[in-house]
Order: structure tokens, then C-alpha cells, then sequence
């Protein structure tokens, strides 16, 4: 038997792993307020499981999903901490959370209804076994992105402006890691992510 994955929240795009069966949830079956018109757009693929719910009231068992995920839905629920307990009530063993920081630029998005940052986090698992990261972005990436706009400069998928623009330059790999490092301490919050293991 393979093991679950619930991806809470899935919009039109489900989180397919290796190894487990995908179910998508979302509160919507075809239309997404803030992600507009999703009519013609497909969410799942033939075989895989779509259930229409909410994210604070999951209709699963407890301890039943093997991997847990949701991805910039906590901050768009009436009850963040609700949503929360849910995730960790039907997760067997792993949890992964991706929010917006409340002090980062994707906070601003329309139909944003909390601001949550590492604080919110550590307060409402306190006693579990959990990891959170904050992702920032700094001032001089948001500078070099505007610069590399401006220049018209091919934008890769892969790199981030500030790797781009010393690439232009022709920096060496190992010290274009270094300022990455560096730059990154004095960057913008941008997003929280928690691992949750239990």
C-alpha cells in the first residue's frame, strides 16, 4: 500500500511525490477567488482524489496522512491556529507549511487575512518536534531585480537576481556564494517555513 500525501489547499496545482497517492483539498472545486477563473484549468489527474473541504475542518482520521502539505494557504484561513491543530490532528508523521512572512512583500496579496511569522509559529507548537526557516530576500536582490528589468537582462529560472548579475560580471562561484551569504543576513523576511515531525 502506498502512503498518503494530503496537499491542503491545492488550487490547480497538487503536490505529486514519489512513493504516494495524492489527495487534493481545497475549499474550492473550480473557482478560486484570488487566483481568478480556474474553470479551465485541471487539478488533478485521472486516478487522483479531489476532496472539497475546509482546512480548518479536515475530514480524515486522526494520524492517517503521511506527509502533510500546504502551501500559502494558512495566512488566507478565518482560523490560522484551528487550520494548525488540523494538520497536525490527521498527519502520521510529517507536516510542511509554507506562508507568506508578515513582514515580507507576498503579505500584501489580496485576500490575506492573518500576518504570521516565526513567532506565531513557536507559539501555537509549543512541545512539538518542529523546524522553521525564514526566507529573506535582500535590498540589494530587490535592486538587482529592478536593474536586470531595466536591462533586460535574460531572467533564468533557476538563479536569483543577485546570481545573475554576477554571473554578468563574471564573479567566481565560490565567492558569488560567499556575498549570497552575506547579503542574505541583512535581507527582507519573505516566507516562513515549518517542518513539523511527529
Amino acid at each position: 500500500m502506498s502512503k498518503l500525501l494530503l496537499d491542503v489547499g491545492c488550487g490547480v496545482s497538487l503536490l505529486r511525490k514519489n512513493g504516494y497517492e495524492s489527495i487534493g483539498l481545497d475549499l474550492f472545486r473550480d473557482f478560486t477567488p484570488q487566483a481568478g477563473d480556474q474553470k479551465s484549468l485541471i487539478k488533478i489527474n485521472k486516478g487522483e482524489l479531489f476532496i472539497q473541504a475546509s482546512a480548518e475542518y479536515l475530514p480524515f482520521k486522526n494520524n492517517s496522512i503521511d506527509f502533510v502539505y500546504s502551501s500559502h494557504v494558512i495566512e488566507h484561513v478565518h482560523k490560522p491556529d484551528l487550520m494548525l491543530k488540523e494538520l497536525y490532528r490527521v498527519s502520521k508523521s510529517e507536516i510542511f507549511i509554507r506562508c507568506p512572512h508578515r513582514l515580507g512583500e507576498l503579505q500584501n496579496f489580496p485576500y490575506h487575512i492573518h500576518a504570521l511569522d516565526e513567532e506565531w509559529f513557536k507559539k501555537h507548537l509549543k512541545g512539538k518536534n518542529y523546524k522553521i526557516v525564514v526566507t529573506k530576500r535582500s535590498y540589494i536582490e530587490k535592486l538587482l531585480a529592478l536593474l536586470i528589468h531595466k536591462l533586460r537582462l535574460r531572467k533564468h529560472p533557476n538563479f536569483n537576481p543577485i546570481q545573475l548579475f554576477l554571473m554578468k560580471l563574471k564573479i567566481n562561484e565560490k565567492i558569488m556564494i560567499n556575498l549570497l551569504k552575506i547579503l542574505n543576513l541583512f535581507g527582507l523576511p519573505r516566507e516562513v517555513i515549518v517542518v513539523i515531525n511527529k
